[in-house]
């Protein structure tokens, strides 16, 4: 089954979900828009903008202490006729957003295991590792449930974090081995900041904070949810925020932004650092990053459509044909309160 998370884990979980993908692809797509030495502050006020807007979950989850609060939070506030509407329009887009996402994380998890078979021109490498990561999160999940996969992803999330840590101390680790560091008035040099490309820069990063939201419907798998699972996910707002800003001024430190921009992943600002053999293995666990991305991504995904059809109150439902996009045990606890036309009631 696996351990409910505490406050402490349920932070690391969701700053498992944010940090991985986003530290390689959005670090180097801030290089190439052009943010220059100032894609740290790009973290930073991104950063700060999503922990604000973290902060209302504590009152709202406190409110509505349930993985249907925002269905709930919509209904209340803006009456059953509308917010239910609302609930149903904001529901399907965080689940077509998190599929996105997990499409997206998939298809760079299949393209990075690829990049180690050069051999392999026609892509099929990566078709198969993509398809074959979802397969196995998927039957490992309806095996398992959701608790034992939240648990996997946990340690996978506390291994990444671990290895995210190298880049942290990659300007550290350079000046140990005698590479020589740019000066860290660097940092502040906007010469090579494009100032009308710095603020879409900003919301290039938020992407990298990306799913947050989504953990508020993990109240299952955490202890004393009213309380824990808020707090959780503000601490893991800040401490993503630290570790973005910490790691990208650590790797500007030891390379130039335009290197960046043609980096494979972030692991190649340790090439001149760490022994090429120890690179290639900590590149690796790129992998395992995504693959915390793509199982915590798809279990949102799942709790979403469950909570399409177990909402407490049926008077604030819509009422929709069943797609069986859920598992069969709660299709038919809900059909047996539905009438016989064979459709089940969606939030």
């Amino acid at each position: 089954m696996g351990m409910k998370f505490s406050q402490s884990r349920m932070a690391i979980y969701t700053a498992g979900n944010m940090i991985g993908t986003g530290t390689h692809q959005t670090l180097k797509a801030l290089a190439k828009d052009g943010c220059g030495n100032l894609l740290w502050a790009n973290f930073l006020f991104s950063g700060m903008l999503v922990t604000l807007s973290a902060f209302p979950l504590l009152h709202l989850y406190g409110k509505f202490p349930a993985n249907g609060c925002l269905h709930q939070a919509a209904v209340e506030g803006l009456g059953s006729q509308v917010g239910k509407y609302v609930s149903f329009i904001n529901g399907q887009l965080i689940t077509i957003e998190l599929l996105f996402a997990v499409t997206m994380q998939a298809s760079f998890f299949g393209s990075t295991l690829a990049s180690f078979f050069p051999e392999d021109s026609t892509g099929t490498v990566a078709k198969t590792a993509s398809l074959g990561l979802v397969s196995i999160l998927w039957a490992l999940y309806r095996k398992k449930g959701a608790l034992f996969t939240a648990n996997v992803a946990y340690w996978l999330g506390v291994f990444e974090l671990c290895t995210v840590g190298l880049l942290v101390l990659s300007s550290p680790m350079a000046y140990l081995t005698g590479t020589s560091l740019r000066p860290i008035s660097s940092l502040m040099d906007g010469s090579r900041t494009d100032m009308v490309k710095f603020p879409s820069g900003i919301h290039v990063a938020i992407f990298a904070y990306g799913g947050f939201p989504g953990m508020l419907q993990s109240g299952d798998l955490v202890e004393n949810p009213r309380e824990n699972l808020p707090l959780g996910i503000v601490g893991a707002c800040i401490m993503t925020m630290s570790v973005y800003v910490l790691l990208s001024v650590s790797v500007l430190l030891v390379v130039e932004p335009q290197q960046i921009a043609n980096f494979t992943n972030a692991f190649d600002s340790l090439e001149n650092v760490l022994p090429k053999g120890v690179l290639v293995a900590i590149s690796c666990t790129v992998l395992s990053s995504v693959a915390n991305n793509v199982m915590e991504n798809a279990l949102v995904v799942v709790e979403n459509l469950h909570q399409m059809v177990m909402v407490e109150d049926p008077r604030s439902m819509l009422e929709l044909p069943n797609f069986g996009l859920c598992s069969s045990d709660i299709v038919t606890l809900e059909q047996s309160r539905c009438s016989p036309c064979s459709k089940t009631r969606l939030g």
